[in-house]
């Protein structure tokens, strides 16, 4: 397999393979809670094309546990983390896809050489967090609950996008702590803390409450408030027979907005106050994470793009979930949705 990346500059030699932390040091794990089935949930009719993508209803958590390591190194804006011995820790490091190695990293022509700290350094970094909303808030975020403020000295992050900043001043991490995760960051400490997570897109309920109390919202029912979230100023997965939906929505008490221009603090109150939420699937489905429990969720499918992250995160929100589809064209980045079909869904989920 040719190199993904070649960079004349990266002269240190790319990790051999990966192994298991839970194999290679498992004194230094500290278990944190143990593996769980979750059976969510409140689910209401979903279509068969969506009930195959999501492999089943009952969502399976690994073990949830802290390594404490010496001699490792992290590398880039995932949060590489790599052994003494040249190898990916693969149960601290996750891949969306298969790789002959078992990690991209591993074959690409060389790494940037080592920079050394002599500090604690927890990691939470986790694969597209430094670019997606969805696995910055759902993945990478939740690392931070499990680890007291005092047991490190820096914070490993990723802070290209606005909502990695807003995420960490919220939960109180002083920006004299943030060490920046950057694509080329190849970082030894003293100590790195690395806690595990699931695999990506399967938030536990215990992640979705630690972020919902790091917002400070109410723990109670939502004030009512029912929304369609438009994808109007997206690129895709646009909803072309937008303004047909909303004569049929309005009148039930909906709303259409955008997250366009809303910060994370903004977007979190705004969720916090719903109690029925209709959208497309996107990142702005996220913000269901600060949605109070009970809450009404239908998601909209093209169906060329069906992908189970928000009815993970509504069973660990422990929301009532529904989906709906509506058939589009291959590669076409817009749909119609199919109102004749959706509309009974609609009533189906308000007398839930």
């Amino acid at each position: 397999m040719r190199p993904l990346r070649v960079n004349p500059d990266w002269t240190s030699p790319p990790p051999t393979g990966t192994v298991s932390a839970r194999f290679l040091c498992p004194e230094r794990l500290e278990i944190r809670r143990p593996a769980e089935v979750l059976d969510p949930l409140h689910f209401v009719d979903l279509p068969e094309i969506v009930l195959k993508a999501l492999g089943g209803t009952a969502v399976r958590f690994p073990a949830h546990f802290v390594a404490k390591l010496e001699g490792a190194r992290v590398f880039s804006h995932h949060g590489v983390i790599i052994s003494a011995d040249n190898r990916i820790f693969d149960d601290l490091t996750h891949e969306f896809r298969d790789f002959q190695l078992g990690n991209r990293i591993c074959h690409y022509a060389g790494l940037p050489e080592i920079e050394r700290l002599d500090a604690r350094v927890l990691v939470i970094p986790t694969i597209s967090s430094w670019k997606n909303y969805f696995h910055w808030m759902v993945d990478a975020v939740p690392r931070l609950r499990t680890i007291a403020p005092d047991e490190y000295d820096y914070v490993y992050t990723p802070l290209s996008r606005p909502y990695h900043r807003a995420a960490l001043e919220a939960l109180g991490i002083p920006e004299s702590k943030w060490l920046e995760a950057k694509a080329d960051t190849h970082l030894a400490v003293t100590e790195l803390i690395v806690p595990n997570y699931p695999t990506p897109g399967h938030p536990t309920p215990e992640a979705v409450q630690f972020v919902r109390q790091g917002f400070h919202l109410p723990p109670q029912k939502g004030a009512g408030r029912r929304l369609y979230i438009s994808r109007g100023d997206a690129w895709r997965r646009r909803v072309r027979n937008e303004q047909a939906l909303m004569d049929l929505l309005e009148p039930l008490g909906f709303e259409m907005i955008t997250m366009d221009g809303l910060d994370v603090p903004a977007q979190a109150e705004l969720f916090s106050t719903i109690d029925f939420v209709i959208s497309p699937h996107g990142a702005a489905l996220t913000n269901l994470i600060f949605s109070p429990p009970g809450t009404k969720v239908l998601e909209c499918y093209p169906s060329d793009f069906i992908y189970p992250h928000f009815y993970r995160l509504s069973a660990a929100a422990g929301h009532t979930y529904s989906a709906h589809t509506s058939h589009c064209e291959p590669e076409d980045p817009d749909f119609d949705l199919d109102l004749e079909s959706f509309a009974p869904c609609v009533h189906r989920l308000l007398d839930a």
